[in-house]
Order: C-alpha cells, then structure tokens, then sequence
C-alpha cells in the first residue's frame, strides 16, 4: 500500500504548468510536454477539482490550496486524506511559514496510512515560463506515509489558479533533483 500512497502523493504534486501564452488571472488548464493534461473543473474558495488525462487513464483529484490533496478518485477507486486539524488558510503562506499537516489517508479498499505534509514557504518569487512572467510563492513540500518520507518537491504555486506552475521532485533516497516538469498554460 504504500507504492499506492506514493502514487497518489506524486498525482497531487504533479498537476504543473508552463505557457505558451500568457494567462491573465486563474490558469484553467494545462498541457505537458508529454501530452498528460490537467483540466480544472471548478474552483470553490480555496479547493480546487482537476480532472488528470496520462499514461492512457483520467483520473480527477480536489485540493485545497493546491497543495494537499482532499481525494482522488482513480479507475480503481477513491482515495481520501482526512487531517487532523482544519486545513490552512491562504493567508498562512508567507515567507517563511512552515505548515504542517498529520492524518490518514483512506485507499479504495478500507486500507488506512498515517500522512503528513509539511510545506515550507521559502519566497515569492518570479516564474518566467514562455517569455510570460507569473508571481508565485517558492514551496518545499514533503510527504510522508506510515512515517516514511516518500515526496519532496520544491513547487511553485500561482495563487489566483491555486496550480503549481513548476515543480522540481527531488528523490526521497539520495537528495538528487530530478528534472523538471514542465507544461504550458491553455
């Protein structure tokens, strides 16, 4: 269960953008080089829906605040995050700020792990992505599952869209950054 939970983990950090075309105001979807999409299907407050098309399976997945994942429903069922505490605010990443976030997750068949993610503000900062220029906020996400640190990655979140338009996975093991995932906007 926990190559499961692993998976899981890497599909919410992996809804990440790049552009082709500027984009004023919420990016409503996003295009990677190998062809995955990411549709936003509708936005609430602070959670948004993305509906997911890879590796021949769609997939759709909410997130609150575009960084910790709420559920995620697969071909094989729905796997489901309940936290301990009330999620955070937007107003809770500043620079600086350290969040972090203990519960369960649910797999589609009963199976319960222990999780937390802990995310790091490190700053704001200027993505230049197709010659356009989004204000994003510098994340380190880490994730663990039943104790086990199974995700970092340094993200770049673009709050009005709640997506990350970057993202850089680092390997849990050996420290070493992975390439970079890149996309463009629609």
């Amino acid at each position: 269960m926990i190559r499961a939970a692993a998976v899981a983990l890497f599909l919410a950090a992996s809804a990440v953008a790049a552009s082709a075309a500027c984009v004023e105001g919420p990016i409503s979807a996003l295009t990677m080089k190998d062809g995955a999409t990411a549709r936003v299907v509708s936005r609430k407050g602070q959670k948004i829906v993305l509906e997911h098309n890879a590796m021949a399976e769609t997939w759709r997945q909410e997130l609150w605040l575009g960084v910790f994942p709420v559920w995620t429903l697969l071909p094989e069922g729905r796997i489901t995050w309940r936290y301990d505490m009330s999620l955070p605010k937007i107003g809770a990443f500043k620079p600086g700020a350290t969040i972090v976030q203990t519960g369960r997750m649910i797999q589609p068949n009963g199976q319960t792990e222990d999780i937390s993610t802990e995310v790091t503000v490190e700053r704001e900062a200027i993505n230049k992505i197709g010659g356009c220029k989004y204000r994003v906020l510098r994340l380190m996400v880490r994730q663990t599952v039943e104790g086990r640190l199974v995700s970092i990655a340094q993200q770049d979140l673009h709050l009005p869209s709640l997506l990350v338009l970057h993202i850089v996975n680092i390997d849990p093991r050996t420290g070493k950054r992975q390439p970079d995932l890149v996309a463009r906007v629609e």
